[in-house]
């Protein structure tokens, strides 16, 4: 596996490089990790609610492992949404169906 550093090396880097994984998944967030990303962005949110937080918990702890920073999407636009009380997902359905659509 080619890592980060052997990168910067092979390639003559002498500058610190960043490296970033946004809403990658499960497998790709390990393998980012692995190869030494700087910080990893995972997005589970497409996995069962109890599912997505084992997988962050376990990226988190390779992440850190590393000292590597993570971030994870867990839920998803729709589940915050239905946290929203009656009345006012209500008001937010009307105020949505009079903006025109493009």
């Amino acid at each position: 596996m080619v890592t980060v550093r052997a990168m910067d090396e092979s390639l003559g880097i002498t500058v610190p490089v960043v490296l970033h994984l946004d809403h990658g998944t499960y497998e790709g967030a390990k393998a980012c990790i692995e190869a030494g990303f700087t910080s990893i962005m995972f997005d589970g949110s497409h996995y069962p609610i109890e599912e997505n937080i084992a997988k962050t918990r376990e990226l988190v702890e390779l992440a850190h492992d590393k000292g590597l920073s993570i971030e994870a999407e867990v839920g998803s636009a729709a589940s915050r949404v239905t946290l929203v009380s009656s009345p006012r997902l209500s008001r937010l359905e009307a105020r949505l169906n009079k903006l025109p659509t493009p």
